[in-house]
């Protein structure tokens, strides 16, 4: 699972999972298809260790073809790469400005549970 999940202050991947039947002569699991994809809006963690849940939008056509073609299938996971790159730069810039206001204001700033969104 090449997604990230929500920690420490950023917020989670997005992106898009992709399904192909093998030897595909169904023109709707063509990869790109309206129909074959699952759009992945965010992550979380879950309760076990390394656990990652996807928070997804499926239409009732891809869970059909999930359950009636649960072998046969590939899977190609795609993050959103600029929103992650956009995401984890706000997240370093909060911690640049901690040590920033730590050192030229009062080392007895604290900052703790920031959010920062997109």
């Amino acid at each position: 699972n090449p997604f990230y999940p929500n920690g420490g202050g950023q917020l989670g991947d997005s992106g898009t999972i992709y399904l192909n039947k093998i030897s595909c002569t169904d023109s709707s699991l063509n990869n790109g298809s309206e129909s074959s994809k699952i759009e992945v809006l965010d992550t979380i963690k879950g309760t076990e260790e390394n656990e990652t849940i996807l928070i997804t939008k499926i239409s009732k056509n891809v869970v059909d073809q999930l359950e009636s073609n649960n072998s046969n299938l590939t899977v190609r996971a795609v993050v959103d790469q600029e929103r992650r790159q956009n995401l984890t730069a706000n997240h370093s810039a909060t911690h640049l400005l901690q040590s920033a206001l730590r050192k030229i204001v009062s080392p007895y700033i604290k900052q703790a549970g920031s959010y920062v969104g997109e």
